[in-house]
């Protein structure tokens, strides 16, 4: 079967669409929790970088506290 590239990009889509549809709430949340972390060890493989992205997020407050979550073990 031939798509064109509007064709396939639709498809997948739709298949895209329709598991996470078919997914309850818990497996929806650890697969996104897997593919972020999978995302963020690719673009932050430096604590530093990783560092820059969360302040860059949640600012100086929300870096301090997950530095502190993180540190306490």
């Amino acid at each position: 079967m031939n798509l064109t590239q509007d064709q396939y990009d639709r498809l997948l889509s739709l298949y895209v669409y329709r598991v996470i549809d078919d997914m309850d709430l818990k497996t929806l949340v650890c697969f996104a929790a897997e593919q972020l972390e999978q995302s963020l060890r690719e673009s932050c493989s430096l604590p530093e970088e990783l560092i820059e992205e969360i302040e860059s997020m949640y600012d100086e407050d929300g870096l301090e506290e997950l530095m502190e979550e993180a540190l306490t073990v």
